[in-house]
This record gives C-alpha cells, sequence and structure tokens, in this order.
C-alpha cells in the first residue's frame, strides 16, 4: 500500500538528501535510521487515509502497523543511538499535522483549501 501522489515522494526525498548533504554526510547508520522513521511515517499516511474511509480494512491496519513500526523503530534508534530528542517535537508537529489532514477527509473535504494549505 503505497501513495499515489507522485510529487509526494519528490516532497519527502529531496528535502531529507538536501539535509543530509548540507550535513557533509554524516553517519551511515544514523541516516539509515532517519530514513527509516521519515518512510515509515510517511507511508502510514496512506493506510491511515484508507481507514478512516473503511476502519474494518484489514489490509490497511496490517500495513499501518509494519509502517508505524518502521517510523518508531527508527526513531527510537535517533533518540538511544544519537541522542536526537531534538527530532520529538519535529515527530509531535508531524503528527498534528496529519491528524489534520485526516480530520478534513474524513469529513469530505480533502480537497478544500484549508486542508491544500495545511
Amino acid at each position: 500500500m503505497l501513495p499515489r501522489e507522485h510529487g509526494s515522494w519528490a516532497m519527502v526525498v529531496a528535502p531529507a538528501l538536501v539535509g543530509w548533504a548540507a550535513a557533509a554526510g554524516g553517519s551511515a547508520a544514523a541516516g539509515a535510521l532517519f530514513a527509516l522513521a521519515l518512510f515509515g511515517a510517511f507511508l502510514a499516511r496512506t493506510p491511515l487515509t484508507v481507514l478512516v474511509a473503511d476502519p474494518s480494512d484489514a489490509r490497511a491496519r496490517g500495513w499501518l502497523a509494519v509502517y508505524a513500526a518502521a517510523a518508531a523503530a527508527g526513531l527510537a534508534g535517533l533518540v538511544a543511538f544519537y541522542g536526537r530528542r531534538g527530532l520529538l517535537p519535529l515527530g509531535a508537529a508531524g503528527a498534528t499535522v496529519m491528524a489534520a489532514s485526516l480530520w478534513y477527509t474524513a469529513r469530505k473535504r480533502a480537497m478544500s483549501e484549508a486542508h491544500e494549505l495545511l
């Protein structure tokens, strides 16, 4: 279960690559953990959106579990091994935006101006 929006991949990958380049590469292990957390969170949006429409969708629940576990593992590794606690508020902000997006989606307002600005 992958996102269908072709531009969404570039919106995730490009800033991550620019950030890593600006940090002069950094540790490959830290980069891998960050990629795991980033893509886990990014990919979780699709099954979450499906579950808003159909909470009984077992396939979406399964993929959500996989993606959420990947995001949690990546974030936990960054915090535990690299002390990157500063990512926690960023993750909380991202979760808030995702919750707001799901709220618009549940109310059939996913194409509204407010949701697009979000």
